[in-house]
């Protein structure tokens, strides 16, 4: 995948056709990539120093100046030591050719480095100041640095992910009991053009990409909704006729209904996090009943039904009448979202237990095709090329493995 994405940059020319309502195909293998890392390692393999002098332009005598836009600006470019070193060095101040002066990158290097930055959107070139315009004032000496929170007051991940949820939640239910226009930020009387506007700013801003791979199914249920939500009222806004039987129901004092999705979700991951606390406390039967429910009120995260799967088999005992109950489960995780790298790694343990080796193997290999950082997929592979004939299979693992 690496390779056939890196070699669309060696292309000199070519046509491409965006289709915003178009659905991306199901994918098993992640790339662990952000945009601004895709451009810098793209731009690395295959531009020369002719090429990324040409793309940049005659910018030599021009400042470089970083953009304004905080989520352009911050983006994660997985820059190495010298090249952070020359990106530290732009401060809106220095020409292109007084950063290439330092030395930090070959010159030819850090005109790929500034290319990539460009096209990412981090930086903008801009004429330098003129000479007769006053100097700014001789920096301040920096104030003291604050002493380091105590430890209890720093916010630990699992609060600061709840925080991000209840950000998110509490806008999607603001954007419910709004109207499209109020969705989109516009007038009632906004022109099909300002309503555009409007939605490519909020898209960029709200789309689910941004949240990061670190963030919750919760998270990023919400953040999803967010984003169709503003996509929904921008393609009924933009058509004629459908913006005039909404503006119909406006009018006759139809508003869009706000429903309990939120309290839901939330109830179901807390309902989640109990089943996986019975899980460590080895009671499967708290833990099949914990995850149901919670499956039960958001059936549309994956986890969950995987995890009923797995409770289920933890549940019975053990054999391919267990199997046959638990896989469906599973597999029902494996429709919703076929990149849920727990999911294979329950398949490959029943696998396993039932003593199909190879079946197990591949199954924990998906795991990692899915999440080449599942730890779990990388303890039952280590076991198994150990010879350890049960590996971990988690709570209640002994229970799972049929005698010989």
């Amino acid at each position: 995948m690496e390779q056939k994405l890196f070699d669309v940059f060696a292309w000199t020319e070519g046509q491409y056709r965006f289709n915003p309502r178009a659905e991306m195909p199901a994918m098993q293998v992640a790339l662990e990539l952000t945009p601004a890392k895709i451009l810098l390692e793209g731009i690395k393999r295959s531009c020369d120093a002719d090429r990324a002098r040409k793309g940049l332009g005659p910018v030599d005598g021009l400042v470089v100046h970083l953009t304004d836009d905080p989520l352009d600006r911050f983006q994660d470019m997985g820059l190495d030591p010298e090249e952070a070193q020359l990106y530290a060095l732009i401060d809106g101040k220095r020409t292109v050719a007084e950063l290439l002066s330092f030395g930090a990158l070959h010159p030819d290097d850090g005109r790929k480095l500034l290319y990539a930055l460009r096209c990412a959107n981090m930086v903008h070139f801009g004429p330098p100041l003129p000479a007769t315009q006053p100097q700014p004032a001789a920096p301040q000496p920096r104030p003291p640095p604050l002493p380091d929170l105590p430890e209890r007051a720093v916010p630990e991940p699992e609060l600061l992910q709840r925080r991000q949820i209840e950000r998110l939640a509490a806008r999607a239910q603001d954007l419910r009991r709004a109207t499209l226009f109020e969705v989109l930020g516009v007038h009632p009387d906004a022109t099909e053009l300002e309503v555009r506007y409007a939605f490519a700013g909020l898209a960029k801003e709200a789309h689910p990409d941004r949240l990061g791979p670190d963030a919750s199914a919760e998270a990023r249920a919400f953040a999803e909704e967010i984003f169709q939500q503003i996509t929904s009222a921008h393609e009924t806004l933009i058509d004629r006729q459908k913006r005039a039987e909404y503006e119909m129901q406006l009018h006759n004092g139809v508003r869009r209904s706000d429903g309990d999705e939120v309290s839901r979700i939330l109830e179901a991951e807390q309902r989640f996090r109990e089943g996986e606390k019975h899980l460590l406390d080895n009671d499967a039967a708290g833990a099949l009943r914990a995850f149901t429910e919670a499956a039960r009120l958001y059936p549309e995260e994956a986890e969950f039904h995987a995890c009923v799967g797995w409770a289920t088999w933890l549940s019975l005992a053990p054999g391919e009448g267990a199997a046959a109950q638990a896989r469906p489960l599973i597999d029902k995780a494996l429709r919703l979202n076929p990149r849920i790298d727990r999911a294979y790694v329950f398949r490959g343990r029943i696998a396993r237990a039932l003593g199909r080796a190879q079946e197990a193997v591949a199954e924990f290999e998906k795991a990692l095709l899915c999440n080449p950082a599942c730890a779990e997929a990388l303890r039952e592979l280590n076991l198994a090329d150990a010879g350890s004939p049960q590996g971990v299979a988690g709570p209640a693992a002994d229970e799972r493995v049929p005698p010989a």
